[in-house]
């Protein structure tokens, strides 16, 4: 049995996540904004919602994942897994109360921030992993401004994926791999 933490688990693919751990017996501990969609993701998992639990975190603000790091490790000091699916998309201009736009804030800074709080806490874990799992954003969704329209982008979803996978699996590689990989 393994112990995870999977951040966006109340909702989405986090949550299809989070209940096919569940069904395998690991411990899952799920972090998401809103505590009654937490609870009816733990009702959902049946008998085996004992093995998991629910913290209502705001991961939009460097306060909240500080609070939701410390949440997390005063019930845990350690985990195998941490898996991040929070996202936020919006065409909107909504700035935290940091003052960061909502999809950097929380798609991106949030993952960095939680995941160096807790690094101690997977290091204890056995064989620690950290899993980020992200939408495909198709190139014709228009940044939004004042001045701009945002385009219906629903057709190009549907076209855009052509095996009709709800889940695209891109391997990414730094710069200073790739050039490794040339050189040798």
């Amino acid at each position: 049995m393994k112990s995870i933490l999977i951040a966006g688990g109340n909702s989405g693919i986090g949550r299809h996540v989070a209940a096919e751990l569940v069904s395998q017996g690991h411990r899952v501990v799920i972090l998401g904004r809103d505590q009654r969609k937490g609870e009816q993701t733990l009702a959902s998992f049946g008998d085996a919602a004992e093995h998991a639990s629910f913290h209502a975190v705001d991961l939009s603000t460097h306060d909240g994942v500080r609070h939701a790091a410390e949440r997390v490790l005063k019930d845990s000091d350690s985990f195998d897994t941490l898996v991040h699916t929070t996202g936020v998309m919006t065409s909107e201009d909504l700035r935290t109360t940091d003052g960061l736009h909502q999809v950097f804030a929380v798609t991106y800074l949030s993952r960095y921030h939680l995941t160096q709080l807790l690094m101690p806490a997977l290091r204890r874990g056995h064989h620690g992993r950290v899993l980020m799992m992200t939408a495909h954003i198709p190139p014709t969704i228009k940044a939004a401004s004042r001045d701009s329209q945002i385009s219906d982008h629903s057709t190009s979803l549907r076209r855009g994926n052509q095996s009709n996978s709800p889940i695209t699996i891109t391997p990414h590689t730094s710069p200073a791999s790739s050039q490794r990989s040339e050189q040798e």
